[in-house]
């Protein structure tokens, strides 16, 4: 389920995503949006950490920022449900699921359509694994990967990639905190491998032809 929910995530943000000259640099900087230190090995965002926050911490967080838009907020029982207004102009938004689990935060998914995959790994470093998918629709080819690293649970999703890539302009889709990694556990997706770095699609995908990838036109 998390897989499909994604994918749909991944198609529509790619197609949406906001590089940050077109922001007047407006976006804030990815260690501005997230913080990686010792009290938060998953990554903390707004100050929630998955594994530590309560539900009831989280939902003050929420209630008191003014980068969340009140009136799209959901609370259930083991989901939060928001939209997120990114950048100091707060004229672009991002959808955050945070799932609980026994009354703490357990983890957090993010849409950064507005991040590189480099952006990630030069905060991050490099990434344990790669998980890469060919998905052939009715009018274009598409090639998907996730990224992950392991000790800090820590899962990228990169919705539409090239058929030379990864690159490192590649649009970072979806980020999960404090998440499995779910190719691991769904090898319908495709193998889990070491990230070898950017390019070796044909690593990637073993056995998989590799097609022209289908470029939206330039309006």
């Amino acid at each position: 389920m998390k897989k499909i929910i994604v994918l749909s995530l991944l198609l529509l943000i790619s197609c949406n995503a906001i590089p940050n000259e077109m922001t007047g640099g407006s976006l804030p900087p990815i260690g501005k949006t997230f913080e990686l230190s010792e009290k938060c090995p998953h990554l903390c965002w707004m100050g929630i950490n998955p594994g530590t926050t309560t539900m009831e911490q989280a939902k003050l967080i929420i209630s008191e920022s003014n980068q969340i838009n009140k009136q799209y907020t959901q609370v259930s029982e083991d989901h939060i449900s928001i939209v997120w207004n990114i950048g100091k102009l707060k004229s672009y938004s991002s959808n955050v699921g945070i799932q609980l689990e026994n009354g703490l935060v357990k983890s957090i998914d993010i849409g950064v359509g507005y991040y590189t995959i480099n952006d990630f790994i030069k905060f991050l470093g490099k990434p344990d694994e790669i998980c890469a998918t060919k998905i052939t629709a009715a009018d274009a080819i598409y090639y998907t990967y996730s990224v992950y690293y392991i000790s800090s649970k820590i899962e990228i999703d990169v919705g539409i990639g090239s058929q030379k890539g990864p690159y490192p302009s590649d649009i970072a889709d979806v980020i999960w905190l404090n998440s499995e990694f779910y190719p691991a556990s769904h090898p319908e997706w495709g193998i889990t491998q070491p990230w070898l770095g950017y390019g070796h699609l044909n690593d990637y995908l073993p056995g998989v032809e590799i097609l022209p990838t289908y470029v939206m036109p330039t309006p």
